[in-house]
């Protein structure tokens, strides 16, 4: 091998991945060049020193990626041959043997800060995430363990974070920020002797440090909890005069970065702040943003999502109000056109953003293209894991994935929260299901095993290890990291079973956790561990979801518990088949005393929700109607999110708010190509629970439905098409698609996928069922035949004739009195099935003719009337409002040439005291309308 082989090979670490120097002049002789100038580099006269235990690592291993890593240069570039030499490193010892040959007389903390910069570089290199993520690598996390705490003790490492933190006033903003991320990164906790030192000089210039300085401080606090907290907190009046000054590109990164770091602990001045700006700017259109800096903005936008402010219009006294989830749109749009040029970095960094908003549609069908793209040239965990499959074949992929990674997989543990990420994605694969939850219990089980491991990735994970507080609250200062996670599984063990799982169990991990959790709650109660309200509830909701005996929410916790706290429990006891009503009560108890006018949107929807769980008869608390009151007239309403689940929250109460519809029907007018197809699901499935025709964005909705059916699943696409015809807008496009044998297959094998959860598969039929019906009336010329009669048939069979109560039998009475008991028929079917409480037949005289009960599809002579007599569930639950699919029916059935009649229970004792209602009264079909 020459001496340019060893020198390419030992470059790039690898001889099986290397880059053709060949193809480029220039590159051969800049890298001769380079070689030998740090050949001629003047050495100390002290003896080298090599690290222990190297031997064994890839320490020469400089890039994985590419031939030429981007690394960071603290100091311009200038005749200093040692530190041109730190500035691209080939190697560990490389860099130490450089900064060991520099005379003492010529050493200075740019070397120093420059080398502890190098170093990180090279780690980084080294363990990417690729080598973390991918299952079909064999890298070893040991191996970076063993690399780091190798490194960290080194004598040399050792003497340049001393000479870094003894000579910190010397070193300038961004180098001295620099040092203290590479300490982080290199295991020196932030509260050691070193950090503390560079962590108080760069308090002391908290009113001047530069702004890329002031952005890697935010990075290296964090996870520092309280303390990063603190630390943050006092260079907060700094942050909000650099936001309101924002002018360039890197402006934005840097502040987007910094202020979704201190998210926690930031004022809300200075987002609201921030808030402003962005608007100034987009409105402006006065900088051309770089796609890393927008994938910043999103990320950053996301976290205040909830947020908006007001602020004074321009030679105006009105206000405007500027929503967080608008800007997030505008900058959404700008960024769709170059998605293209988005890299795995940058998908990953919104990736959380756009699995819980689908908004706007045109980028995040973009986005989902580009991530497909980069999975399928790497397949690796944290790319699949943000697909969003949108049909079957697609989460049969998925799934197989999943299959093959688990089976494969040896460190689950790092990143188990991948996995669950993608694992709820993946809806109706039972045995993958229990098989993740086999993995975990297996984890749990095996939880006193090592996990130092695990502060080396603490860039991949919410919590520290390194430190005692965490993310999520809990405080365990001794025990494995592990245990912390409880909580955590706990609460994703409910989300998991919630909605179409909720029969799915999984008895093992069960046990596990019960016994660790009881022990959890006997260390609280010895004084070992510190448990805040929220990991409470988690590790509470979950015993009770589990059917755990005598439970009782604790006293001490209750006043700090929080709505989605008491929202959490109150799933849990949902899921248990034990009777809890003491508990449900106290949530009860607790919910009113949390009700105020001044709660945000959010809030109040929280609320209302869980006052529609807890409610036992069919009369709402008030607090149910404040809350839908007031956050129908909230400006987050505009907010898709919100949006969606103040419209499910309708359409499950029957809590009939106009203004309600209104506000999102002008959202689908005004942004058609923005808003989510679940909204305009949701939509169109509200307006038909309600009854409500001729609304504005009905048209819109339609053409959405139509454009977007390939990517809904069958349910919602049919529950669509039913709001749809009973619009009158259904085209024939969507009905030629649904009614077609692939079509029909596909349900069929939906049905199947989802046979164990009980109540889905019913609900399908019947809204299949439904919409034939719709369609065949309707519809004529669309030529779709009635095939669900051998269905309806059997179901009528089965469950018998569903609507009779006291008032039917008063109705029956009466019109016995008044026509005879030959005169009508009762608890009849009309042709497809509609059922009809009382049929009356008239002559051409208009006068009653005797009849007797017939099969529906037998055809009565004359003129038909159907009487239907209503309960208080076919009316909206806080208005008069005859729901949807009565006034389908009353259509429908005219339709078929009947006459309707509907008796409104409410008015029933108005009816019958008229004179009219005496026997042999009934001379004509006038009269028996108006009765």
């Amino acid at each position: 091998m020459t001496g340019w082989d060893d020198f390419q090979l030992r470059f790039e670490g690898s001889g099986d991945n290397k880059t053709d120097y060949s193809a480029s002049d220039f590159v051969f002789i800049a890298a001769m060049f380079r070689c030998i100038r740090r050949c001629q580099v003047p050495r100390r006269h002290k003896p080298r020193h090599r690290t222990s235990g190297f031997s064994s690592l890839p320490v020469n291993h400089v890039c994985m990626v590419s031939a030429r890593p981007n690394f960071v240069r603290n100091h311009p570039e200038d005749d200093d041959r040692a530190l041109t030499a730190l500035f691209e490193p080939t190697s560990t010892q490389h860099i130490f043997d450089t900064f060991t040959s520099i005379p003492n007389e010529d050493l200075s903390v740019r070397h120093s800060s420059q080398a502890l910069a190098a170093l990180w570089d090279i780690q980084k290199s080294m363990f990417t995430r690729n080598h973390i993520f991918n299952p079909s690598q064999t890298f070893q996390f040991k191996n970076q363990l063993n690399y780091v705490t190798t490194l960290r003790d080194h004598p040399v490492l050792q003497e340049i974070v001393r000479h870094v933190s003894d000579h910190r006033s010397e070193v300038d903003d961004e180098p001295l920020a620099v040092s203290l991320l590479c300490l982080k990164k290199h295991q020196f906790g932030m509260r050691s002797e070193p950090a503390q030192k560079i962590i108080g000089e760069l308090l002391r210039r908290k009113t001047s440090l530069s702004l890329p300085a002031l952005s890697r401080v935010f990075v290296c606090m964090r996870h520092e909890s309280i303390y990063g907290f603190t630390v943050m907190s006092e260079f907060l009046p700094l942050l909000y005069s650099k936001v309101g000054t924002m002018s360039t590109d890197l402006d934005f990164r840097l502040v987007s970065s910094a202020l979704r770091n201190c998210a926690t602990c930031s004022t809300m001045a200075i987002k609201c702040k921030y808030l402003e700006r962005l608007n100034e700017v987009l409105n402006e259109n006065s900088i051309v943003f770089e796609v890393s800096t927008l994938c910043k903005i999103i990320a950053f936008l996301y976290e205040i999502s909830l947020l908006y402010v007001k602020v004074p219009e321009k030679d105006s006294t009105c206000e405007t109000t500027i929503l967080a989830s608008d800007l997030n749109r505008k900058v959404c749009n700008l960024l769709g056109p170059r998605v293209c040029e988005m890299d795995t970095v940058n998908v990953l960094s919104v990736s959380k953003f756009v699995d819980f908003i689908y908004e706007p549609v045109n980028f995040v069908s973009a986005f989902s293209k580009r991530v497909i793209e980069l999975a399928e040239r790497d397949r690796r965990l944290d790319l699949m894991s943000t697909i969003h499959p949108k049909t079957s074949a697609e989460e049969n992929e998925l799934s197989q994935f999943l299959h093959d990674f688990l089976d494969t997989c040896t460190y689950f543990e790092y990143v188990h929260f991948l996995v669950f990420r993608l694992l709820k994605k993946i809806k109706y694969d039972h045995v993958l299901h229990y098989k993740y939850w086999s993995k975990v219990t297996e984890l749990l089980v095996n939880q006193d095993s090592k996990s130092e491991v695990e502060g080396i990735f603490r860039d991949y994970f919410v919590e520290d290890p390194a430190i005692d507080f965490i993310y999520e609250g809990l405080v365990i200062s001794s025990d494995p990291f592990l245990k912390r996670k409880i909580p955590v599984f706990a609460h994703e063990y409910i989300y998991f079973r919630r909605g179409s799982r909720r029969n799915f169990f999984h008895r093992e991990f069960e046990q596990t956790m019960t016994s660790l959790i009881l022990q959890f709650f006997q260390d609280y109660d010895n004084g070992k561990i510190i448990l805040v309200p929220k990991d409470y509830t988690k590790c509470f909701a979950f015993l009770l979801s589990i059917g755990y005996e005598n439970l009782e929410i604790r006293k001490s916790f209750l006043p700090n518990l929080r709505i989605e706290d008491l929202i959490l429990i109150q799933k849990g006891a949902e899921l248990s088949c034990r009777n809890n009503t003491s508990v449900l009560n106290v949530l009860s108890k607790q919910a009113e005393s949390m009700s105020s006018p001044n709660l945000s949107a959010l809030k109040c929807i929280g609320l209302a929700k869980l006052n529609l769980r807890l409610q036992t008869c069919f009369e709402f608390h008030p607090i149910f109607a404040t809350c839908m009151t007031i956050a129908a007239s909230d400006a987050l309403l505009n907010n898709s999110r919100i949006a969606k689940e103040h419209l499910t929250l309708m359409f499950s109460s029957g809590f009939y708010l106009p203004a309600a519809l209104e506000r999102v029907s002008k959202i689908i007018d005004e942004f058609p190509n923005d808003v989510p197809v679940r909204l305009v699901s949701r939509f169109l499935w509200a307006c038909f629970i309600f009854g409500v025709e001729d609304i504005k964005g009905i048209e819109e909705s339609a053409r959405i439905i139509s454009r977007n059916s390939h990517e809904m699943r069958p349910l919602f696409l049919l529950e669509s098409a039913l709001a749809l015809c009973f619009q009158g807008c259904l085209d024939r496009e969507t009905v030629a698609k649904i009614f077609c044998v692939e079509y029909l297959d596909e349900v069929d094998r939906y049905i199947k996928a989802i046979h164990y959860i009980s109540r889905i598969p019913r609900t399908l039929r019947d809204i299949f069922m439904e919409l034939n019906r719709a369609v065949c009336l309707e519809m004529p010329e669309a030529n779709v035949p009635w095939f669900h009669e051998k269905y309806c048939a059997e179901v009528a069979a089965i469950e018998g004739y569903h609507r009779d109560t006291c008032l039917h039998s008063e109705v029956a009475q009466v019109l016995e009195n008044v026509l005879g008991n030959g005169y009508f028929a009762r608890r009849t079917y009309s042709p497809y099935f509609y059922p009809i409480d009382f049929l009356l037949e008239l002559n051409e005289f208009g006068r009653p003719v005797e009849i007797s009960s017939k099969p529906g599809e037998e055809k009565l002579g004359g003129v038909r009337i159907a009487i239907i007599v209503h309960t208080p569930t076919d009316f909206s639950s806080n208005q008069r409002t005859l729901m949807g699919r009565h006034v389908l029916m009353k259509r429908h059935l005219e339709i078929m040439e009947y006459r309707v009649i509907n008796i409104d229970p409410k008015k029933w004792n108005s009816i019958i005291s008229k004179p009219l209602l005496q026997p042999n009264s009934l001379n004509n079909d006038n009269s028996i309308e108006e009765a």
